[in-house]
Order: C-alpha cells, then structure tokens, then sequence
C-alpha cells in the first residue's frame, strides 16, 4: 500500500503519542504519521505550535494547525494564528474564516495503556465506586473553579481524591514514595496511587470529570480516560458532549446545580453503571477508532483528498519556531496579571 506520509510537530513530549497506533507504528489505514523530521511529507499537522524551526517539501495547501489549549484569552492572545496554514481546527468560536474548522481538541489519552492492549482488554473488576483524579493547578479561572467545587462535594460525598505517583514524580525522581505520600496527603488528596491514571479508574465504576473550560467542543483526556477504563464519567464540560457520545455512557451535571450532591448519591447507590455498561462500551470504541488523534485525522486526510483530486505540488516550506523567550515571559506575566 501507498501511504500518506503525515509529518507530526507539537509542542509537547507527555504522553507518547504513537502507542494511540497498533504496534506504535503510526499508521491507520492508508496514513503513516511520523514524529521523526522528513524532508518531505504529504501533511504537515502542528499541535499548537512548532518549538522547532522546520524545513520540508509539503503542498502549502497541506499545512494544518490543530489548538489544543482552550480559548482562554490568555492562549488566543498570545498565539495568534500565522498565515501559513491552510486549515485550523479549534474550539475557539472566535475564528470565523473559512479556514477554521470547529473540532475536538484529539488530546491523547494519559492512561498508561497502549492502543494494542486497550483493544483486547476486557472490563476489569470493579472493587470501588467513586473517583476523582485532577490536578491541583490554579492558572486558569476553570482550574480554580473545579478545586472550589471539588472542596464542596468533599464535604457532602464520599469518593477518593486521587493522586496519581507517575505525574508527580516527573521531573523529581529522587524523592522517596514516603516523603512523596506524605506531601500529596498534606496537599489535600485522600489516596495516592502508586502508577498512573489506569490504576486510578479502572477498579472505579464513577469518577467525577470537571473540565477547566466549558464550551462547545472541548472535551479532553480526562474523559477519554474514563471511557477507556470502563468507567462512568460523572461530567461537567463540553456542552455539547451528546454530539460525540450516548447519552446514557455518562452522567452530566451543572457546576451551579445546588442539588447535585443528592443527584450524585442517588447516582453511585444505583446500578446505572451495570445498566449503561454497553453505552460506556459504545462511547469507548468510539475514543479508539473514531475520536483519538490518528482515526480522527486519517478521516480529515482522506476527506481533504476526496475533494481535492488536483495533484498538489510539494514546495519548500519553511515553519518558525513559535516559543520564543519573550513568548515564555509574556505568558508568564499574562498569567499572574491577566
């Protein structure tokens, strides 16, 4: 088979993109997505930025950005979008140009589990009920939003607040696992789970999935990794959701909702999520062979051929890097200030 060659920049290293592919090879079907620098490509797709400076032969019609951050003005105003792609997917309803294309951000999942043996794994045993695993950030007004709310259910429901060891050990490795549980204790979790996000919501029939931003489109890792676990999200988020996944695979609510403590309870103490189990099975299909980046954006590139039968020239193109020093320090500031 002859593939198209789709050549993969991005701006992060966490997690490894290319197990969401059988054999960690990168391929889907008639697509072969490479991270490795090609001198020419059918496809180059930037996700968020390029730190590099990059030369390659690529049609200028083939050069795609895809926004992975939330349309927080902080991000809209310091990544303004350069003329060189053709084609921009975001949540960011502030883009009218044809260009811009309204999608799913296709974050990869963060559980430790490659595609492989997500694709075989049958439902593991379910030994709890109700969890909640999120960062303790406050950068954004929707991280402080989530950590007032999640103060507020721990006071009127039971579930673990998970920290997960992977996540805080990165970056710090010569802490021991004592004076690392001890200081996540301190910090306001309830359990510390020695791996990463699968030891954390695979043995939980619930977890509890609030999004830093809520808006059309913008559903992230931390629902795909509930659905991959077979595990009920419990969500507040994207506000249309419905569109991508049944309605009864998970179970919604409003952050202002003052009932939603009762609604949670009466929720955990039934059997819905025995009941609903081929609808969680259903939305998880979906996340491997549909949503996550590499079905997803194989479809995108098949489509673009479809209408486009014109044979492209690949030209040289050149793309700058975008992270600059004075970039880093502007979006410092616009943090603490903004």
């Amino acid at each position: 088979m002859k593939y198209k060659v789709a050549y993969i920049v991005k701006n992060w290293s966490y997690p490894d993109l290319l197990r969401q592919t059988s054999g960690n090879l990168g391929i889907w079907k008639n697509v072969r997505f490479t991270l490795k620098p090609v001198k020419e490509c059918d496809y180059l797709i930037v996700l968020n930025y390029s730190p590099l400076t990059i030369k390659v032969k690529c049609p200028p019609e083939n050069i795609w950005l895809v926004a992975q951050e939330p349309p927080y003005p902080i991000f809209r105003d310091l990544k303004f979008i350069p003329k060189i792609y053709s084609r921009v997917f975001t949540v960011d309803r502030a883009f009218k140009e044809e260009k811009y294309e309204y999608s799913q951000p296709a974050l990869p999942w963060h559980i430790n589990k490659s595609y492989d043996e997500l694709n075989s794994m049958p439902v593991p045993k379910k030994k709890f009920t109700l969890s909640c695993i999120t960062s303790l950030k406050k950068n954004v007004r929707g991280h402080v939003t989530r950590l007032e709310l999640l103060k507020k259910l721990k006071k009127n429901l039971r579930f673990d607040f998970i920290a997960t060891t992977d996540i805080y050990t990165i970056g710090n490795k010569s802490e021991s696992p004592n004076k690392l549980r001890e200081r996540l204790l301190k910090l306001g979790y309830t359990k510390i789970v020695r791996g990463g996000k699968w030891e954390g919501l695979s043995p939980y029939r619930y977890s509890i999935v609030i999004e830093n931003y809520h808006g059309l489109d913008n559903w992230t890792e931390k629902l795909a990794d509930c659905f991959l676990s077979y595990t009920m999200p419990i969500y507040s988020g994207c506000t249309n959701i419905s569109h991508y996944f049944p309605k009864d695979s998970l179970f919604t609510f409003d952050l202002d909702d003052p009932d939603i403590y009762k609604k949670i309870n009466r929720l955990i103490s039934s059997d819905h999520w025995l009941k609903n189990l081929n609808s969680i099975k259903k939305a998880r299909q979906l996340i491997l062979e549909k949503y996550q980046f590499f079905p997803y954006f194989a479809q995108k590139i098949n489509s673009a051929e479809k209408k486009n039968t014109v044979k492209k020239i690949k030209k040289e193109i050149v793309l700058y890097r975008e992270n600059k020093f004075s970039d880093h320090l502007l979006h410092k500031v616009r943090r603490l200030f903004g």
